[in-house]
């Protein structure tokens, strides 16, 4: 795996913390939205990527299911 992706995540991990973290911290402010962002952000990338990821090489779901988790970071070594 690419650092990139650890990096991407990592992010995804700190995000997701804040689901749990204590009421009126930072991280529990900021951690949610920035959570729904980046999957929001993830989903345009599958929809403006679509015919790569359709005409890519393995299987659709797979590379759809990627695109959401590391966004153009799985696109990028999409082969079409």
């Amino acid at each position: 795996m690419s650092l990139p992706k650890i990096a991407v995540l990592v992010g995804w991990l700190v995000m997701a913390a804040g689901f749990v973290a204590p009421e009126g911290s930072l991280l529990a402010r900021l951690g949610p939205p920035l959570f729904w962002l980046t999957a929001a952000i993830h989903a345009v990338e599958v929809v403006v990527f679509r015919e790569r990821i359709r005409r890519g090489a393995g299987s659709p779901l797979r590379h759809v299911l990627a695109t959401l988790v590391f966004g153009f970071f799985h696109v990028r070594e999409i082969e079409a």
